[in-house]
């Protein structure tokens, strides 16, 4: 049978471009189906890398704001120091160092920043702390070994005095500053002897931070007309507002390098990374009891 002219072949026929028209429609859904998917998954992507972006930004803004928080600090602990050693120079005299234990926690005022505050470790005028460096390299050696305990507390076992903070849980080691009265004005005796007042005395802070960062400052008192110069290895100043304090940008190993610096800052870091191990201490041993109270409530 000749199947050329049969229904069968006719129908097939009549149906072809129907087929063929439902198909080329399934395939243009699907082609939009596919672009807008596409679409999404790029939008997905620049959301995240913009909300990453955000995220990087504001973690710097917050490292930014700990450091200013930090000069700020440690600029009125040296006024301080300056002023308590002034006063009693004749009668109790005290060394011309102290050490300022930087903390931080969260502020309740400004989500993602940080309240930056402060403890303080004076000793009495002495032969044994009259070298800075030797007196860093001899703290390190006698706090290593207490500092490895769970219940050592910098703000209980080491410092002379501290900023009020608030629980113990929120509070966080970030660095250590260490101020002298020794500057390139003079050593602290020569300064002590020319000085009319407590506000003639300079004072030099070397602080080194716990995300790396290296700031020096130098306060020239009343006869530099209180000017405070800043050497800073971080930013310190972020977006377009403009910079808290004037300064200048070196490297670590140029610090490291200089012959009035190194050595103090080779044990200041030597010990700011043996209280920052101390802190962690503290920190894993409080969460871990914790839990045990919330039980026995």
């Amino acid at each position: 049978m000749n199947t050329f002219f049969s229904s069968d072949a006719a129908t097939d026929s009549a149906v072809g471009p129907t087929e063929e028209k439902r198909l080329a429609e399934q395939a243009q859904a699907q082609a939009e189906e596919d672009r807008r998917r596409a679409e999404e998954q790029w939008l997905a992507e620049q959301s995240q890398a913009q909300q990453a972006q955000r995220r990087a930004a504001a973690h710097v803004k917050a490292l930014v704001d700990v450091r200013l928080q930090a000069l700020d600090r440690l600029k009125l602990m040296s006024v301080y120091l300056a002023q308590n050693a002034w006063r009693q120079r004749h009668a109790d005299p005290i060394a011309p160092h102290c050490l300022g234990f930087v903390f931080v926690h969260a502020d309740p005022l400004r989500p993602g920043m940080w309240v930056v505050s402060a403890g303080w470790r004076l000793w009495p005028e002495e032969p044994a702390v009259r070298s800075l460096p030797h007196l860093l390299n001899r703290l390190n050696t006698q706090w290593a070994y207490g500092a490895s305990g769970d219940g050592f507390d910098i703000r209980a076992e080491l410092a002379d005095g501290c900023d009020a903070q608030p629980d113990d849980a929120d509070v966080y080691y970030a660095g250590l500053g260490v101020l002298s009265l020794d500057t390139p004005a003079g050593a602290w005796e020569q300064v002590r002897a020319r000085a009319r007042q407590a506000a003639d005395i300079p004072a030099e802070i070397r602080i080194v931070l716990t995300d790396k960062t290296v700031m020096m400052a130098q306060r020239l008192g009343s006869d530099g007309f209180d000017e405070f110069r800043v050497v800073s290895t971080e930013p310190l100043e972020y977006g377009f507002r403009r910079p808290h304090y004037r300064h200048e940008t070196a490297d670590r190993a140029r610090l490291s390098a200089d012959e009035r610096h190194g050595e103090v800052l080779r044990w200041a870091t030597e010990l700011s990374d043996t209280l920052c191990q101390a802190d962690s201490h503290r920190l894993r041993a409080q969460h871990d009891v914790a839990p045990h109270r919330e039980r026995r409530s």
